[in-house]
């Protein structure tokens, strides 16, 4: 029969022996629980639907020279291929891999038409603008369908999302 020491002795050799498998474990648990953590702040979060859709903002300073603003942008951080603004049918302005367009006219009508390229999306927006100045209106909207919109000072800024065209490309 053993000796109780030697009895001990084994216990404790077993009981250190499972305690290193236990902590070899657990360390190797927390280094993959660390990786996970750091590369999950290393993703770009998920885009908001109808992110990339972009937007015309329209607004007035009676101040200024060129009194009508005209700013188009996406909502965040889109990039777009590119941008073009056209007022009476000739282009004012127009960017290449850019995220916005801002442009400002002392015209006191003109038909604005925005035409904008993203991968192979098309966005497009068309109305006609006349400013009034009458009855607290300030801009007169018709838009491509014929409807009338009138926009007053309290409507300042007024926003519009542009229309996604769908295109259908040949292979």
């Amino acid at each position: 029969m053993p000796h109780p020491t030697e009895y001990r002795s084994d216990k404790l050799n077993k009981d250190i022996f499972l305690y290193k498998e236990y902590m070899k474990r657990g360390i190797a648990v927390l280094v993959v629980i660390a990786i996970v953590m750091t590369t999950l702040g290393c993703t770009d979060p998920p885009r908001p639907p109808a992110s990339d859709i972009p937007k015309l903002v329209v607004d007035y300073n009676p101040e200024a020279i060129n009194h009508t603003i005209l700013y188009v942008h996406g909502i965040g951080e889109t990039r777009y291929d590119n941008l073009t603004l056209k007022l009476d049918d000739v282009i004012e302005m127009e960017k290449n891999d850019s995220f916005s367009i801002e442009y400002r006219t002392n015209k006191t009508q003109f038909h604005i038409t925005i035409e904008i390229w993203l991968d192979n999306n098309f966005y497009y927006y068309n109305a006609s603008y006349s400013l009034v100045l009458l009855d607290n209106i300030v801009f007169e909207i018709t838009d491509a369908d014929g409807s009338t919109t009138n926009i007053r000072d309290t409507g300042l800024p007024y926003s519009v999302r542009l229309t996604k065209v769908v295109i259908e490309l040949n292979a």
